[in-house]
């Protein structure tokens, strides 16, 4: 498996899925908290305060959950790699 690729794949498919969720957060927050709680088993999480994103907000979480994820993408792919020989 080639370390880089996979980082690339991870940190574009997280980006992808943090743009729709910030997407559906702007215009379907029922929608969202729906599916949430289903996720964290039927906590009330419209309970929870409730804040609007913003572009800068949701350009920080990108930039950082691109790293992460390259960072996590990079590190499984090398730790595979080393336990598949």
């Amino acid at each position: 498996m080639k370390e880089v690729a996979f980082a690339n794949a991870l940190a574009i498919v997280s980006d992808a899925v943090s743009l729709v969720c910030a997407l559906l957060v702007w215009t379907a927050r029922d929608f969202v908290l729906g599916i949430a709680s289903g996720w964290v088993h039927g906590m009330d999480l419209a309970a929870l305060p409730v804040a609007t994103p913003t572009l800068s907000g949701v350009l920080v979480g990108l930039v950082t959950l691109t790293v992460a994820a390259w960072a996590v993408g990079y590190s499984f792919a090398w730790t595979y790699n080393r336990l598949a020989k």
